[in-house]
């Protein structure tokens, strides 16, 4: 039986221990020992089950107790993702977002979320500029939750710690897309020099719910554009002013 077929049946029988078609006890703790004797020596593969859409926790029925539940899961996170920072630093959360799955794909948001809040990567490690600019969309959903974290608990200086000035200007766009669309952001972007920026007419990647904000983040002071802006979303739309 594939480990994570055999994770899924004993938590989905440990949740339900007064149903009639629930293993008894001592069958999930032999179960237990055989995933264990098995189970490979890599957090990344061994918590990838807890970054999935819905992940069933032992002992906790979801529709009984929800609030439990996401408590617990959020502390499990944390658990397994301090795990792969320590074991492989930015490397094993890449390899954690990219990791494929049959029904659904890695919570990015959730793992940006977690490593941004508890500081477990820095700016650097996390190579925020070439990030928010990847291919991949879970390496941006990630990169944008970790922007957001961070900017949570810094605000504004965490630009002052790391300078928007001398990137490209989609790489500053998408930086700001990332934190609240508010007038705080505008008077801040008014009070210090992010541009001009001249290079390049095109606006992404960046998902589709951004694409009013960013049609309203280009003309403001401070950024100008040589040429018209284009704009395109994860799904391959496009737009142009």
């Amino acid at each position: 039986m594939h480990m994570g077929a055999l994770r899924h049946l004993i938590s989905h029988h440990s949740s339900y221990p007064d149903a009639n078609w629930s293993f008894p006890t001592e069958t999930l703790q032999r179960l237990s020992t055989i995933r264990d004797l098995f189970e490979p020596n890599d957090p990344v593969i061994t918590s990838s089950w807890l970054f999935g859409e819905h992940p069933e926790l032992p002992e906790i029925d979801t529709l009984e107790d929800y609030d439990r539940y996401n408590e617990e899961l959020t502390k499990c996170r944390e658990v397994a993702i301090e795990a792969i920072v320590n074991a492989s630093g930015f490397n094993g959360i890449s390899r954690l977002l990219l990791r494929p799955r049959k029904t659904d794909s890695i919570d990015a948001h959730a793992v940006g979320w977690i490593v941004g809040t508890r500081g477990l990567l820095c700016w650097g490690d996390v190579v925020v500029p070439e990030c928010v600019l990847s291919s991949q969309g879970q390496i941006r959903n990630f990169v944008s939750s970790y922007i957001s974290a961070r900017f949570d608990s810094d605000r504004f200086a965490l630009f002052e710690a790391h300078p928007l000035s001398g990137l490209e200007v989609n790489q500053v766009v998408n930086i700001l897309l990332s934190i609240p669309f508010v007038s705080t952001t505008w008077d801040w972007i008014d009070a210090n020099t992010i541009g001009p920026v001249r290079d390049g007419p095109r606006i992404g990647p960046c998902s589709g719910r951004h694409v009013d904000a960013v049609t309203e983040f280009a003309p403001k002071p401070h950024l100008s554009f040589s040429a018209p802006l284009a704009f395109s979303d994860d799904w391959g739309n496009s737009w142009s002013d």
